[in-house]
C-alpha cells in the first residue's frame, strides 16, 4: 500500500472524512499528521531489524565531522581507507575535547581511531573562533540533525560507515511507501487509529483497545525476529 491507500482506509475505519478534502480525491486534510505520528510510534515501540541501517559518506582529508537525519540510536562507526576497514572506538565528547585541545591547523592528520556523537546545538557562538579555530563544530537549526565527530582528522579521503537505528522513510507524496506501508499496512492503520484516540479524542479505553491489538501483532513480529536470529546457531556444550 502507499500513503493514499493508507489514508483511505484510515478515514473509512474511523469515519473521520473531515481528514480528507473530499471522498473523490482523498487529498490530505489532516490525516497525514496522524499517519506520521503512528509511524514514529511504531518505530520506537517495535524491535524490527529494518530499523537498523547503514549510511556511507565520503570525507575528504581533514574533514572530521558528518551530520545526518532521522537517526534514533547511533551504534557504531567504521572507517574505510586505502588499506582496509576498521571500527572506531567510541569516546566521550569531553575526552575528545581534552585529547584534541590544539587548534585544527596544529593537529596532525592520521587514520581516524575514535568517534563520538556530535553536539550540534549552538547558542551565542559568535566568538567561537576568536582565539583560533578549534574542534568546536556546531550548526544552526540543528534540531533535525544528528552527527558524528571522528579523530584524528583523516590524512586522506576516507569513507565512514555509520551503523544505527533510524526512523522509517517519510511519507510525503500520495505514492510514497516505506517499510510499514509495504510489509505491515494493517499495523500502521491500527497505529494511526490509536493516535486519533490519544491525540484527538483522548479516549483512554479506546486507545487501550487499539494498543493491545498493536502490541499483539508486534509481539508476533518480534518472535519471528528472535527465531530468525537463533536459526542454525550451534550451541557449544561444555
Amino acid at each position: 500500500m502507499n500513503l493514499l491507500q493508507i489514508r483511505e482506509q484510515v478515514v473509512k475505519l474511523s469515519g473521520r472524512y473531515d481528514l480528507v478534502t473530499s471522498l473523490s480525491t482523498l487529498a490530505d486534510n489532516g490525516a497525514n499528521f496522524f499517519i506520521t505520528a503512528a509511524q514514529d510510534f511504531l518505530d520506537r515501540r517495535s524491535n524490527l531489524w529494518k530499523k537498523q541501517s547503514r549510511l556511507f559518506y565520503s570525507l575528504a582529508a581533514g574533514v572530521w565531522y558528518k551530520t545526518f537525519q532521522k537517526c534514533r540510536i547511533l551504534e557504531a562507526v567504521y572507517v574505510n581507507n586505502t588499506t582496509g576497514r576498521s571500527r572506531l572506538e567510541r569516546k566521550d565528547f569531553h575526552w575528545l575535547h581534552t585529547q584534541y585541545s590544539e587548534t585544527i591547523a596544529a593537529t596532525d592528520r592520521d587514520t581516524p581511531l575514535y568517534f563520538c556523537p556530535a553536539r550540534l546545538r549552538e547558542d551565542e557562538n559568535a566568538a567561537v573562533d576568536n582565539l583560533g579555530a578549534f574542534f568546536n563544530y556546531t550548526m544552526d537549526s540543528s534540531d533535525a540533525y544528528q552527527g558524528v565527530l571522528i579523530f584524528p582528522p583523516p590524512n586522506e579521503t576516507v569513507v565512514i560507515e555509520v551503523l544505527g537505528q533510524f526512523y522509517s522513510g517519510a511519507l510525503l507524496l500520495d505514492a510514497d511507501t516505506n517499510y510499514w506501508t509495504i510489509n505491515y499496512p494493517t499495523i500502521l492503520i491500527l497505529a494511526t487509529l490509536y493516535q486519533l484516540e490519544t491525540l484527538n479524542y483522548r479516549n483512554t479505553q479506546g486507545a487501550n483497545d487499539y494498543l493491545n491489538a498493536i502490541d499483539k501483532l508486534l509481539l508476533d513480529l518480534d518472535k519471528d525476529l528472535v527465531e530468525e536470529e537463533a536459526f542454525d546457531v550451534t550451541v557449544m556444550e561444555g
